[in-house]
């Protein structure tokens, strides 16, 4: 049982990635920053809503 949790402990190991905290942060926040003003921030310019608004008002009718 023991070596069959090292071994899977060893897979586990050789598969991370490392990576330096500031270049993992900035491509991250960059990507969700796009998506927040691409589909959330922004109203539409077909009706002026925000897609919260349209769905509040969706669930409304």
């Amino acid at each position: 049982m023991e070596k069959k949790n090292k071994k899977e402990f060893d897979e586990i190991i050789e598969n991370i990635i490392e990576k330096n905290m500031i270049e993992i942060m900035s491509s991250s926040f960059s990507r969700f920053s796009k998506y927040v003003i691409q589909q959330r921030a922004i109203p539409d310019a077909r009706d002026g809503l925000k897609p919260v608004q349209r769905r509040i008002l969706y669930s409304m009718w």
